[in-house]
């Protein structure tokens, strides 16, 4: 189902955060470092280094940030790949399928001070999170049909594709071409959005 609230888009944002900083070979220590001060309740008023991810979220209380929820997000992926007994590709499959499949969730409540996070007496307390995120889908969603759902996916295959590609893409997938689909690229903007010799067209040459 597609990241269409404010809650589900954070979720995948966060799950794609710590699957790319894995892929870095990070550890917690090291993204912990990264992520330094993003844990400050009111950032601005402290004496903090003025380039920094704290900068991220900082109208938002820490435990709804994108950067905190990162840090606890990849604390559970060590964990999993912990209970695997070290196996890191299972540890992934393990945090991307838990759930029911649906992978890691955003939390209920979260007690910052459990992940060695937070600097006030707010920190050792939980929070809400999820319900202060809003709906993780909207109720027409949920009374999508598949094929409604799909009928999206192709619609918006097409619109990205052109009709060209859209149609190739569907022969590619027709004749079982993994290949050609996972190296295809998106086509070229139309005409009428700037394939034109005025001024603005030349932004895309």
């Amino acid at each position: 189902m597609e990241a269409w609230t404010i809650s589900e888009r954070l979720r995948l944002n966060v799950i794609l955060t710590v699957i790319a900083a894995f892929d870095f070979s990070l550890s917690q220590a090291q993204l912990n470092h990264i992520l330094a001060d993003c844990d400050y309740r009111n950032p601005d008023d402290k004496n903090i280094e003025p380039k920094g991810f704290w900068r991220v979220d900082k109208d938002k209380d820490p435990e709804l940030r994108h950067t905190v929820l990162t840090l606890v997000a990849f604390h559970d992926l060590e964990e999993k790949i912990h209970a695997c007994g070290g196996d890191q590709k299972k540890g992934i499959e393990a945090f991307l399928n838990q759930n029911d499949g649906e992978g890691w969730l955003l939390p209920a409540t979260l007690r910052l001070a459990d992940y060695g996070l937070g600097h006030d007496e707010r920190a050792k307390h939980l929070q809400p999170v999820a319900s202060c995120l809003g709906p993780r889908f909207y109720d027409w969603q949920l009374t999508q049909t598949p094929e409604e759902s799909w009928r999206e996916c192709r619609l918006h295959a097409r619109n990205l594709l052109g009709e060209v590609g859209y149609q190739q893409l569907l022969k590619d997938i027709e004749s079982g071409n993994h290949d050609e689909i996972s190296q295809k690229k998106i086509s070229e903007p139309s005409a009428r959005y700037g394939n034109s010799k005025d001024k603005q067209g030349n932004l895309f040459e």
